[in-house]
């Protein structure tokens, strides 16, 4: 993956908005959140490759909105996992989530967005991506997520298991 891309996607979140820490004095107010964890993925094969059983992937998001009912975030999600040739997928995705909360620790989570697929064998991709998840306010501080991922080309497709902190 080129880095000027992941840059350009990491600084679109930043300049979103960032707050002074006096709005956030709240700890259950906290708008960041880093998660990391499995990335399994659910196309079996790429360019007639098999892929492995899982990979890794990693989350910054950052909130944009809240009430008590909904909250909209800009995330940036990258991935990564091997195929049985040695070659590796690589797919950062920056997105706005839109977050329903259902009852206290639990919410409902939709995002929209891009995804920058890069592949070892020297191709790239850019395509339209979705997220449909899960996720568990443990406490203040913790969250753990499910979360089905698809891309417009069959390498972008998998599930990320992941836990994560709030700040």
């Amino acid at each position: 993956m080129r880095w000027g891309t992941i840059c350009l996607a990491a600084g679109m979140l930043l300049a979103l908005r960032v707050p002074s820490a006096a709005q956030y004095d709240d700890a259950s107010s906290k708008p960041w959140s880093l998660t990391l964890g499995a990335f399994i993925p659910t196309s079996n094969y790429v360019a007639g490759v098999p892929s492995e059983d899982v990979g890794v992937t990693a989350s910054l998001a950052y909130t944009l909105s809240q009430n008590d009912h909904e909250t909209i975030l800009g995330r940036f999600r990258y991935s990564q996992y091997k195929m049985k040739d040695d070659n590796s997928i690589q797919l950062a995705s920056p997105m706005v989530e839109y977050r329903v909360n259902l009852s206290s620790p639990t919410y409902l989570a939709l995002a929209v967005g891009a995804v920058l697929g890069h592949y070892e064998t020297g191709t790239s991709s850019t395509s339209l991506a979705f997220e449909v998840g899960v996720g568990w306010n443990v406490n203040n501080n913790l969250l753990l997520e499910g979360r089905l991922i698809r891309g417009s080309t069959v390498g972008e497709h998998g599930v990320a298991l992941s836990a994560g902190l709030r700040f």
